[in-house]
């Protein structure tokens, strides 16, 4: 399903929506506003609900590593480039999995 925001408060409705609906998380295309994409990251923590998603373009790469966002996936053919802030605690436990207990 494809949903889309303008503002901040719709954003929160559809995240809201999204977590009722029982859907496990979020996924963010890379044109989202700021204002809409910070309200989505906040409406997810207070829902308990993953985003994930692309390098949103208007806020930069570095702004959305230290953010909220559980995974961060962009492409430049012919590879794809993932990058897991892995300081989140939703990514550490599977850090820790994969490199060995007490790595990450």
């Amino acid at each position: 399903m494809f949903l889309t925001a303008e503002t901040p408060k719709e954003a929160r409705a559809i995240v809201h929506q999204q977590k009722q609906a029982g859907y496990d998380f979020i996924k963010l295309y890379g044109t989202l506003r700021p204002e809409v994409f910070r309200a989505i990251l906040e409406a997810g923590q207070q829902e308990r609900i993953p985003v994930v998603g692309h390098i949103n373009r208007q806020v930069g790469a570095l702004e959305v590593l230290k953010s909220s966002q559980v995974l961060a996936a962009e492409q430049t053919p012919p590879q794809v480039v993932l990058a897991i802030p892995f300081w989140h605690p939703c990514t550490k436990n599977w850090l820790s999995h994969c490199l060995g207990a007490g790595s990450a």
